[in-house]
């Protein structure tokens, strides 16, 4: 497993090193084995803890944990997931932002509508960023598993509510609700 965490080591490090930890989510419930590192510590998570900003979520086989989030919103990674807890911020004006990387696995999410001054989220993958295409937040499902050597499948699937895929390329990609994208990418090893 610690062969997978090394590409999160050096921004965990950086995230680290700024100061005092600043919670990003609350554990709601955990199934199985669940893992945080943070700040080189590496621990099992327990249901009713806080996670801080900079910890890296990994999920064991059978395993799946569900976090609300400091902005409002709620995830669950399924089993064999990597998710890393990059930001929440209150920013100007009240927003409460969350950004999320998923390394791998499954992650399904709940994000409530914004008000003014509300809520952003945002999950990171290897090959772009998945947001609510609104303000109307809404419900998703993200996967992102190995497709072949060099290559993983990446599938988002709209619960509810518009979500947007935006590539690093500059391209986006909206999925309506009841909808599904899915394509395989070759990533650099």
């Amino acid at each position: 497993m610690m062969k997978r965490m090394l590409p999160w080591l050096g921004l965990w490090v950086v995230l680290a090193s700024r100061g005092a930890a600043q919670d990003a989510a609350a554990v709601v419930s955990v199934e199985g084995k669940v893992l945080a590192m943070l700040a080189g510590t590496l621990r099992e998570v327990k249901a009713e803890e806080r996670l801080a900003v900079g910890s890296l979520v990994t999920t064991e086989r059978n395993a799946k944990v569900v976090l609300a989030l400091t902005n409002g919103a709620s995830v669950q990674l399924a089993a064999e997931g990597e998710l890393f807890l990059e930001e929440t911020v209150d920013a100007a004006g009240g927003e409460r932002r969350a950004r999320l990387q998923l390394g791998r696995g499954e992650v399904v999410g709940n994000v409530p509508a914004r008000t003014a001054g509300g809520i952003a989220f945002e999950v990171a993958t290897p090959v772009g960023v998945v947001a609510p295409a609104d303000a109307g937040g809404g419900m998703f499902q993200l996967r992102v598993t190995p497709a072949a050597p060099g290559a993983l499948r990446v599938v988002l699937t709209a619960a509810k509510g518009g979500w947007v895929l935006k590539a690093a390329g500059g391209q986006s990609k909206t999925v309506a609700a009841g909808q599904e994208l899915a394509f395989d990418v070759r990533v650099k090893e």
